[in-house]
């Protein structure tokens, strides 16, 4: 799986002769389902951008790393200009394109450790002055990435930015770390930054720099400044991928980092909602708008029937596998092992809605159930950014992804009917402890046991039928 691209398509700082301080405005196709869809919406976006500038009056010249450089008068209004490029490509901001800026702010910090935008408004600004503006643009914009937002000897200026925006956005230390390991173990000793951008030729060639007794050391360390045992096998997988890629097509004769392991971290205990909490998250009645019915309606689905997020978002509308009549969907997870479990009533009723709704957006053909704002099979990343703003405007103080959801399901269940077997099977995991001991169970049964402990399911029943 590739990264989301960067596109670098406005230009300013050292690298434009133009208005603009800082360096690069870049885009994000965070909801691309593919990489070279993501290339194809940045393309587009591109050439949307060249033609609002040219209808504007703007230069449409490019700078020197190959985006716009236009003379706009301010960040925010470069930003803005950005977000209509999105807007008419047919693009929602933020939830299929984001914004990431590269400050480059050491370019306008001088020696008495102030910030001049020398080639704008010529403001004078403390880092605390900026860090406001950042806090400010990130809630007023799709801001999910800023790279040396301040300068790379401003250590505590960086530790306050850290605080303020570290939890929320990418904070990518260039200028800052210089492919450096000394800086980096400082910088994460003080909590500086959260990403580091690696560039052999700052430091010396790969043959130079690595060899695996010094990758060891430096994953010692980084495990003992706090980074978790998973975060670290990610590091591992795309070194290793690197060089492997170099001894394949560069002559390099070894892969150092091959045999090397990461730290195991402790299994954290899975996060769950209360009932009360869950029911502050869905609550509140039908939504109006078609992506608001589809927001609902996957997340009662999830809550309601403990589905993994790729499962929901696998999903066909017209398979025959969402049976709103008989009250089950039947999906297939890991291991290609195929479950059947029970749907309850709120989860029904926002599906009907949902599927009413569907065809406005839905673009034609189109088997997904779930479709996004162009019309196909909405991508996971959507999912959880959709979920995360849900969690916002309900006011949650917890941070509430996916896996929460199916989480929440399994405790609440649990906790009433004290049926583990039964929530093992509705989970669809393959095991029920370590020495994976597995029972199958008929689906009456996990009806039974669902209609009896499940919060969406505790009602009255008539007739045999689950009426919840």
């Amino acid at each position: 799986m590739l990264p989301v691209p960067m596109m670098n398509i406005v230009n300013g700082g050292a690298h434009a002769d133009n208005t603009l301080d800082f360096q690069e405005f870049m885009i994000m196709p965070v909801g691309a389902p593919n990489f070279p869809e993501a290339i194809r919406m940045g393309a587009e976006v591109f050439h949307v951008l060249k033609s609002l500038l040219h209808d504007g009056g703007y230069a449409t010249s490019v700078g020197d790393e190959g985006g716009f450089a236009p003379n706009i008068k301010s960040t925010a209004e470069a930003i803005e200009m950005i977000l209509r490029a999105i807007e008419k490509a047919g693009y929602k901001p933020g939830d299929d394109i984001a914004i990431a800026l590269d400050v480059a702010a050491s370019e306008f910090f001088d020696k008495k450790g102030k910030y001049i935008f020398k080639k704008s408004d010529k403001s004078v600004n403390s880092a605390e002055d900026l860090i406001k503006l950042y806090v400010k643009w990130c809630a007023q914009y799709p801001i999910v990435s800023i790279e040396d937002g301040l300068a790379e000897d401003d250590w505590d200026g960086w530790s306050m930015l850290t605080r303020e925006l570290g939890r929320k956005v990418q904070l990518v230390g260039d200028d800052l770390f210089v492919t450096n390991t000394e800086r980096l173990a400082r910088g994460m000793g003080m909590g500086v930054g959260n990403a580091i951008l690696i560039k052999v030729n700052q430091i010396g060639t790969l043959s130079e720099t690595l060899d695996t007794a010094r990758l060891r050391r430096f994953v010692g360390l980084l495990h003992a400044q706090g980074l978790s045992g998973r975060t670290l096998a990610k590091t591992l997988s795309a070194w290793r991928g690197l060089y492997r890629w170099l001894v394949r097509h560069r002559g390099f004769r070894v892969n150092p980092v091959q045999g090397l392991r990461s730290p195991k971290s402790p299994r954290p205990l899975p996060k769950a909602l209360s009932v009360e909490e869950t029911e502050q998250l869905l609550g509140g009645g039908p939504e109006a708008t078609p992506p608001l019915l589809r927001d609902q309606a996957m997340f009662e689905l999830m809550y309601s029937s403990g589905l993994r997020l790729a499962e929901v978002v696998a999903l066909d509308s017209a398979d025959g596998r969402l049976d709103l009549r008989e009250a089950e969907v039947t999906v297939t997870g890991k291991g290609s092992k195929t479950r059947t479990v029970p749907v309850g009533a709120r989860a029904r009723e926002a599906l009907r809605r949902w599927l009413e709704a569907r065809a406005q957006i839905a673009s034609p053909g189109e088997r997904a159930l779930f479709v996004g704002a162009r019309g196909k099979r909405i991508a996971s990343r959507v999912v959880h950014a959709r979920l995360k703003a849900l969690a916002r405007r309900r006011g949650m103080r917890m941070p509430v992804h996916p896996h929460v959801l199916r989480h929440s399901f399994a405790s609440h269940v649990l906790q009433s009917s004290q049926d583990l077997r039964a929530v093992q099977e509705m989970l669809g995991h393959s095991s029920i402890s370590t020495t994976q001991v597995y029972t199958h169970l008929d689906f009456a049964h996990l009806a039974r046991v669902y209609d009896e402990a499940h919060p969406r399911a505790r009602k009255r029943r008539t007739g045999g039928k689950r009426s919840a």
